[in-house]
């Protein structure tokens, strides 16, 4: 438990084990030296590739104070501030273990006591492996009715605490914009796949243009009605932890990680923001190793997930459901080619293609269904 400011850290971590990169983020587990805490870092990295513009040392610095104020208020106890770091042996040398020097940790930081010129550190506590949600989505833990019962009442409490966005975000034109983007990234990422059957999922951009065209209006109303709001953005069981019950506070869930580099991606449509949990809770739950539910049973509970976020933000489900089908088409394809373009995560991608499919074709039979 940490008390108080931190000094000073100098923290030992090992490349190896104990670092996970991406092309434009690092983030770093490890020890402070002296004393048996651990801590994580979360530090931007130079990137400019059309998903992330990141080369701008302000941008940077920016994101990462966006990304403190929203984690913090859906991950209390958790983040404790940013820090400037140090690499003191060279990011790229190849020793076994490394060492950062931080500067004392800035709780509450003002942008303008910030220098630009400096490479900051978003600073957490390291939370226990089991509380990730990757291995809570099992039968005897939350992979069941009343696991996620609890999954779906958090999600819709913090929806229910969002701020709407500004009114030039979530329109009908951003979500069209955003829907070009994620076809020209999915068609790279299955330009990847050599020696792969491709066919049924090249049609996949072509069914959720159909869609945003018959469910124009409904985009509006969204709009109009006020459902688009600061959300998370990312939410799927990697940027997920349950806290157990403690003597005098119940089981919690805590939201890590919101998206902070691009407005479009988290100023979104609540129904979008859910939707991407619920691709991810399916592809666990019918990809589970040894006993575990079948692929129907899967689908299942993950439908009653939806069910009971609709009832918990009094959505009207016939509504609802078909812009849900929609984004989840559409978030199973974003974590597919972010699996397979920038997480060299192939085996994940192909399970999210085959989750896109089931619901393009479920897409499909709705627009036909209304004569759309």
């Amino acid at each position: 438990m940490f008390r108080g400011n931190l000094s000073d850290i100098l923290l030992t971590y090992r490349p190896k084990d104990d670092q996970i990169l991406s092309p434009a983020t690092r983030v770093i587990f490890g020890h402070i030296d002296g004393t048996n805490r651990q801590i994580c870092l979360k530090m931007w990295r130079p990137c400019k590739n059309g998903l992330y513009d990141t080369e701008d040392a302000v941008k940077r610095l920016d994101y990462l104070l966006e990304g403190l104020e929203f984690n913090r208020r859906f991950a209390q106890d958790v983040y404790l501030g940013i820090a400037s770091a140090e690499e003191l042996n060279g990011e790229n040398s190849n020793e076994d273990t490394k060492k950062i020097q931080l500067s004392p940790v800035i709780e509450y930081p003002n942008r303008n006591q910030l220098d630009p010129e400096l490479q900051y550190a978003l600073v957490m506590k390291r939370l226990k492996e089991d509380w990730h949600l990757e291995h809570q989505l099992r039968p005897g833990k939350l992979g069941t009715e009343r696991g996620l019962e609890f999954l779906a009442t958090e999600i819709a409490r913090m929806h229910l605490q969002l701020i709407p966005s500004p009114e030039s975000m979530g329109n009908a034109g951003t979500i069209w914009r955003k829907l070009i983007l994620n076809e020209h990234l999915f068609a790279k990422a299955l330009s990847e796949l050599k020696d792969q059957n491709i066919e049924n999922y090249e049609l996949l951009g072509h069914t959720l243009t159909q869609a945003y065209t018959a469910y124009a209006e409904l985009f509006e109303q969204r709009y109009q009605e006020g459902h688009i709001k600061r959300c998370h953005g990312d939410l799927k069981s990697t940027n997920l932890w349950v806290r157990p019950k403690r003597r005098k506070s119940l089981q919690q869930l805590l939201t890590l990680d919101c998206v902070d580099f691009r407005p479009d991606f988290c100023h979104i449509d609540t129904l979008s923001d859910v939707a991407m949990l619920a691709i991810d809770i399916e592809q666990h739950l019918v990809n589970l190793p040894g006993k575990g539910v079948n692929r129907q049973e899967g689908k299942e509970l993950t439908q009653h997930f939806l069910n009971v976020y609709l009832e918990r933000v009094h959505e009207k489900s016939e509504v609802a459901l078909p812009l849900l089908e929609y984004y989840m088409t559409e978030k199973s394809m974003v974590c597919a080619y972010m699996s397979i373009l920038y997480d060299a995560l192939l085996p994940l991608g192909k399970k999210y293609l085959d989750v896109a499919l089931t619901h393009s074709q479920k897409l499909e039979g709705l627009l036909k269904s209304t004569g759309r």
